[in-house]
């Protein structure tokens, strides 16, 4: 009887494990982007990245996206929405948050959610919804954030995720 319970239990936990492991999300705080060379002058802020003092220009950085499963599981992510955990209240500023894909051992790149940043006080969680498979035997992944300020105005980018 004791054998049976625990076969039974094992069984279990065999059917659930790849169940849990498909709700692994993508997450990036800001402060763990590569910013381009050029760049406006910019500060990290805890786990947020924004503009320093009063600079104004653009700033771009890049988020390399990893297969949260690891391939011995899937290389094919169920992932459909990016979200963005931005600050910008003024219309002196703004924020475009993009996913890219790019075929392995090519230069081209497609973009397959774009979301924006929207003026309004407090911290917005825009949302963009994409319906080609994260696919990581095939391609590579990165989100890229361009942040554009005109005048010394809160700009903030906080998190990244992709569920």
């Amino acid at each position: 009887m004791k054998t049976l319970v625990s076969l039974t239990a094992l069984a279990v936990v065999l059917v659930l494990a790849p169940a849990a492991l498909a709700q692994s999300d993508w997450t990036a705080n800001a402060t763990t982007g590569v910013v381009r060379p050029g760049s406006a002058p910019h500060t990290w802020i805890g786990p947020s990245i924004s503009f320093a003092g009063a600079s104004t220009g653009q700033i771009v950085t890049r988020y390399n996206v990893t297969n949260t499963f690891g391939s011995a599981s899937s290389s094919v992510m169920p992932w459909t929405t990016l979200r963005a955990s931005i600050d910008d209240n003024s219309v002196a500023g703004n924020v475009r948050v993009r996913l890219v894909e790019v075929k392995h051992c090519q230069n081209q790149e497609v973009t397959l959610c774009v979301l924006g940043s929207s003026d309004l006080p407090g911290t917005q969680c825009p949302v963009c919804t994409f319906a080609t498979p994260v696919d990581f035997s095939n391609y590579e992944y990165f989100v890229e954030v361009i942040m554009n300020r005109t005048a010394n105005v809160p700009l903030t980018v906080t998190g990244l995720n992709l569920y």
